[in-house]
């Protein structure tokens, strides 16, 4: 089973790819987690690009799969094609995978298909019947906070460490102590 965490950009494609994660997946999910959005919907090839670039020129070791975005595939195979060379040529993506399919698919409906089919499956939150999982970076190491998905396993609070550094850099520009003689020219 592979793992794939969704990151957007150079640190945290590096950071994985340290850590030995095989697949980085740039998901539609950005349209989310980077520019803000309330679904995935609106987010277009032309924002993914950037992303995808940052992310595959920064893996060493892993995969940078690409999501082809709702809309961008959908009209014909010729726009699928278009589109996923867009994504190889303009950002270095190694493969793409057309975003969509059904929301909920039983965990032994999962299982079977992967069992069935000669191409790797994903999972996100079918449990281990797949042969992958995916888990949006934001949700897994906790910069998103409030309610998650049932799905989502919290490893870590970069929330809550993020949050204290910048208080303890506000506090130590309000007090005077940074930058200190060492952190000058």
């Amino acid at each position: 089973m592979s793992e794939q965490p969704a990151p957007y950009d150079m640190y945290t494609a590096a950071t994985f790819d340290e850590a030995g994660i095989p697949v980085l997946l740039i998901g539609d999910s950005a349209s989310n987690d980077v520019f803000g959005n309330k679904t995935s919907l609106p987010v277009t090839v032309d924002q993914l690009l950037p992303l995808v670039r940052a992310v595959s020129g920064a893996a060493r070791q892993a995969l940078a799969i690409a999501d082809l975005p709702f809309g961008s595939y959908e009209a014909s195979a010729e726009q699928c094609f278009h589109t996923a060379v867009r994504f190889m040529k303009e950002a270095g993506a190694h493969a793409v995978k057309p975003e969509g399919g059904e929301e909920m698919v039983p965990e032994h409906v999962g299982a079977e298909i992967t069992r069935s089919v000669a191409v790797p499956t994903v999972g996100i939150g079918a449990r281990n019947g797949c042969d992958a999982q995916v888990l949006v970076w934001q949700d897994m190491a906790g910069p998103r906070t409030g309610q998650l998905p049932r799905f989502v396993k919290r490893y870590a609070d970069v929330h809550g460490v993020l949050r204290e550094a910048a208080q303890n850099f506000a506090a130590d520009v309000a007090k005077g102590t940074f930058p200190a003689p060492e952190h000058t020219f």
